[in-house]
């Protein structure tokens, strides 16, 4: 079930320090600084939601999106997984979130960001899923993550 973060802030937010140096983390969640968690569901640059198991007792992820209402471009989704196994709710929710993002908002195109090599391949799959492309790798522009390692930046589209 996909609800806004503010419903469980908290709770979010205990997860989030609680995470905050995973590797598993560090290399799935693109470009997360844990900004905070603002208090609309929809505000200025930042749309913030939630998955949450089914008896919303676990909240399983956290989708971040930085918007540019006026070019009507996310420039930056970004996403949080917090358990190992990925569960038909997480995916199921994450195709919500991008239908809330191109349709219910009229966004016209989806920016994201893999970083490293690790998770690319499905990257490439989601986007391909989504009806999206592999961009490329970003010359130049190695990434630090938070655990001080550098890894390369590559670039996906969603275009509606």
């Amino acid at each position: 079930m996909l609800v806004t973060a503010i419903s469980v802030k908290e709770r979010l937010e205990n997860l989030f320090l609680n995470s905050l140096y995973s590797k598993k983390i560090i290399e799935f969640s693109n470009s997360i600084s844990f900004y905070p968690i603002i208090d609309v569901a929809v505000t200025g640059q930042y749309v913030q939601y939630c998955s949450m198991s089914n008896d919303y007792k676990k909240i399983l992820g956290y989708f971040e999106a930085f918007v540019d209402k006026e070019r009507r471009i996310v420039e930056n989704f970004s996403l949080i997984h917090f358990y190992d196994s990925l569960t038909f709710t997480g995916v199921e929710d994450l195709y919500s979130f991008m239908e809330f993002l191109l349709i219910d908002l009229d966004f016209r195109k989806i920016k994201f960001f893999c970083l490293g090599e690790k998770n690319l391949k499905l990257f490439k799959k989601f986007a391909k899923f989504a009806g999206g492309r592999y961009v490329g790798l970003l010359e130049e522009e190695e990434y630090s993550l938070s655990d001080n390692s550098y890894v390369d930046k590559h670039l996906f589209e969603i275009v509606k």
